[in-house]
Formats: structure tokens, C-alpha cells, sequence
């Protein structure tokens, strides 16, 4: 996602080194046409706490690793409970979904 620059730059004291994005690092930029920054902070935020359920759900098939994750009651609308319960998290999933052109 980044690579290191020898030579100097103004933005940065340390003239030696400095990391710029690739092309696949621009698209974490707010500005990018294609971004994937809100997706990846609604990922990290909402769904990668549901990751530490799977073992349960793979020992009991009654567990929902959302559910548990965030203490919902395992049903279809669980993640809606959530977004509405986490506006914060709303508007960065809203922001996820309008970035994508169909």
C-alpha cells in the first residue's frame, strides 16, 4: 500500500526517507473516486469484533457472532439494531454504500 522514497521532501524533517501510496493506497484516501476508507472503518469498527465469535459459532450453530459481538439478540435485524443504536457508525456504513458505483 505504501513504498519507501529516498531523497528529500518538504512535507517531512527526515530528508533521508519518506513513504508515499501506491496506486492500491490512494483508494484509502477520502478524495479517490473508488474509496474503500469508509468500508474498511466500518469493517474494523462493527464487523471485526464479530471475528473473536466464530469459534462459537462453529462449536454451536445457534451462535450469531454479531450477536454476541455486540450483545443483540441473534436475530435477521441485529445489524440494524446496531447501526441505529451507533449513529456514528450509521453514517460510516451510509458513506461505505454511497461510494460504490454501480
Amino acid at each position: 500500500v505504501f513504498y519507501e522514497v529516498s531523497g528529500t521532501n518538504d512535507d517531512v524533517d527526515d530528508d533521508d526517507r519518506y513513504y508515499v501510496n501506491t496506486a492500491m493506497g490512494d483508494a484509502l484516501r477520502d478524495d479517490h473516486p473508488y474509496t474503500v476508507k469508509y468500508w474498511i472503518q466500518y469493517h474494523m469498527d462493527a464487523l471485526a469484533p464479530a471475528l473473536f465469535q466464530l469459534y462459537g459459532a462453529l462449536r454451536d450453530d445457534d451462535v450469531i457472532p454479531f450477536s454476541v459481538a455486540h450483545n443483540y439478540a441473534p436475530t435477521a435485524h441485529a445489524v440494524w439494531e446496531f447501526l441505529r443504536d451507533h449513529p456514528h457508525l450509521a453514517a460510516t456504513f451510509d458513506k461505505a454504500m454511497n461510494s460504490i458505483d454501480a
